[in-house]
């Protein structure tokens, strides 16, 4: 800051003042800015020579100030007089927010836990390395929010912290503890003092590696607990009523969870990265009658060790009855067995559970199914599905040992997406003598298949009179794909790709005459010939066709008609060498040739056929 900035003494904006060393301005320059408001941090405090200049900067005095900021930056602290100089930073009693950053001094002021502040409602104690305990500020009479982060020398919370007040901390909403390497206990408030955080609405207590205390007993308002990275902490004494949202993350000192079945409010449940479970048992319950009774979401993820969840010993309709989405996410020696009901489940997402069997629960109200690397599931158990009506998304990924996914092969005709991906051994749900009506899925609007299905041979595209969008790659045995005429008056998007035996488009092309965009790529056996049909998809917008080495021309497919055509690509094509680009110019807007030898030659070589044409299309890429 330059010098003499204090002679600015109507100035009311300052957002940041910096402390020079040397000949710049010294905090004292603060003192004749009366008229400050808002906002202001003060950096560079040990530049401050000591107590008394500090004190002359009188931020006592600066009643419009309602949020400060006080920020060391150096590594070399001067213990004694960091700890003067910010016993002397007093603020007006009208501050709302305060953060002290990086401090330096052995103890915090007194007058930080002052009721004398009766508007302070967010206060931030970050990086204070060498305090060793904690002012009362359990005597701020508005504090709604307290961050205590990277406090390095403290092991210890204990009753000085609630001060002298028989309802300590009786507005605070939010309390985050983060970073805190040394800490250990957390003991209570003195003998009478059971009203402790009677508003706290949240608690965080996150990187503290060494802390086992146990929390305090009464949280009558607390609505979110998360613990995470706490090494030490056993996981016990978790009886919040009020509770809706916990978390628990990497604590390996746990072995067990708590009865968390018996907390009436609960309704998001997410544990994750827990090493020492190896077993959900009847303690999670805490009951053989009721359990999780409001539970709508529960998460496991990162599970290395957990290998068995019990759920013998009660009614399987008194547990989980309002639980409507679960997720078990890397979760590699879980066997089973899941609960067998879930009645009101929703959505239900298993990955990376490589050692998961069959045991699937009852899911009457499932509208979304995702499977991804169970290698050891092969098929889902028949009365999983039993009175539902509403599955309408199906993902399964990179299950290698499924061979069937419902009864029979048949979907749910509510189903409205399927994607199925590495899944070789999968048996479709479609057989070439399955086209009576019962076995359409008129709902499906989304088919998905990559790398699955083996033994699919021939695609019965008139089982799904509705479809909106296909992609099939890498059905390695798949040669025909067949339609009888008008049977696919919604498809809007086609992929082919990676399909070596696809041999036959249906006879006279696909009856699709909504389809946007069609893709195939690397179907190297697919006839060159009129079978592909282009003239009947007057809608047509995009083309992409790669990969197809008898390919010679394009003349005859039909292209020549797509006056909707806006975008064309083509690769990897080498025999191609006629396209009738005469009759496309006109409509397109992006041309892609790309290692054409043929059609490259004709479209930039001086005297070249489509030379002039290719110029008339606004984007165009023409290379090897």
């Amino acid at each position: 800051m330059p010098a003499e900035f204090g002679r600015l003494n109507s100035l009311q904006v300052l957002t940041d003042f910096i402390v020079s060393n040397g000949r710049g301005s010294k905090i004292s320059e603060l003192g004749s800015l009366l008229e400050l408001r808002g906002a202001l941090s003060i950096g560079n405090l040990q530049n401050v020579a000591d107590a008394i200049e500090a004190s002359n900067a009188r931020l006592r005095s600066k009643k419009y100030l309602h949020e400060l900021e006080f920020k060391w930056t150096t590594t070399a602290h001067n213990v004694d007089n960091e700890t003067a100089v910010l016993n002397m930073l007093v603020p007006h009693q009208n501050v709302k927010r305060l953060k002290i950053q990086n401090f330096g001094g052995s103890m915090l002021p007194n007058w930080l836990g002052s009721s004398a502040f009766s508007r302070m409602v967010v206060l931030q104690l970050v990086d204070c390395k060498t305090c060793f305990s904690l002012p009362s500020l359990g005597q701020l009479p508005s504090l709604e929010k307290l961050s205590i982060a990277k406090m390095k020398g403290l092991q210890r919370i204990g009753p000085e912290f609630y001060g002298y007040v028989t309802e300590p901390f009786k507005t605070l909403k939010i309390l985050k503890f983060e970073d805190m390497p040394n800490w250990e206990e957390w003991s209570s408030s003195k003998p009478g003092h059971a009203a402790r955080f009677p508003s706290l609405e949240e608690l965080h207590i996150t990187r503290c590696p060494k802390f086992t205390g146990k929390l305090p007993d009464q949280l009558p308002s607390l609505v979110k607990l998360v613990i995470t990275t706490c090494q030490s902490w056993n996981g016990r004494c978790i009886r919040f009523s009020s509770m809706v949202v916990l978390e628990l993350v990497d604590c390996e000192s746990c072995l067990s969870l708590p009865s968390l079945g018996q907390l009436p409010s609960l309704e998001k449940l997410y544990v994750s990265k827990m090493r020492g479970l190896q077993k959900l048992g009847l303690e999670f319950y805490g009951s053989i009658t009721e359990s999780f009774k409001s539970l709508k979401i529960m998460k496991f993820e990162d599970m290395p060790n957990w290998e068995e969840w019990s759920t013998c010993g009660a009614k399987q309709e008194s547990r989980f009855p309002s639980l409507e989405e679960l997720e078990i996410s890397k979760c590699p020696k879980l066997i089973g067995k899941l609960p067998r009901r879930l009645p009101s489940l929703r959505k239900l997402v298993i990955t990376a559970c490589q050692a998961l069997t069959s045991s699937m629960p009852w899911v009457p109200k499932l509208t979304t199914l995702e499977l991804t690397g169970c290698d050891a599931l092969e098929s889902l158990s028949e009365r999983m599905m039993e009175e539902n009506e509403c599955l309408e998304t199906i993902i399964i990924r990179n299950c290698s040992s499924l061979t069937t996914v419902f009864r029979e092969g048949l979907l749910p005709s509510s189903l409205r997406s399927l994607e199925i991906y590495e899944c070789r051994n999968l048996e479709l749900f479609v057989s070439p003598s399955s086209t009576h009506e019962s076995h359409q899925y008129p709902a499906l609007k989304r088919l998905h298949l990559r790398f699955c299905c083996s033994s699919l041979i021939s695609f019965p595209m008139s089982l799904f009179t509705n479809l909106e969008e296909l992609q099939v790659q890498g059905c390695s045995n798949l040669k025909k794909i067949s339609s009888p005429p008008n049977c696919l008056p919604y498809l809007r998007k086609l992929e082919l790709k990676d399909c070596s035996k696809l041999v036959l488009f249906p006879e006279g092309g696909l009856p699709a005459p909504k389809l946007e965009s069609l893709s195939i790529r690397s179907c190297t056996e697919l006839s060159p010939d009129t079978a592909w049909g282009l003239h009947a998809m007057t809608s047509l917008t995009s083309l992409y066709i790669s990969g197809i080495p008898s390919l010679t021309s394009l003349e005859n497919t039909g292209i020549q008609f797509l006056a909707s055509l806006r975008t064309l690509e083509i690769e990897a094509c080498d025999k191609l060498a006629f396209l009738p680009l005469d009759r496309l110019v006109h409509s397109l807007s992006h041309l892609t040739i790309r290692g054409c030898s043929l059609l490259k030659d004709k479209c930039e070589r001086d005297g070249g056929e489509y030379r002039s044409l290719v110029s008339l299309v606004p984007y165009r890429v023409i290379e090897d």
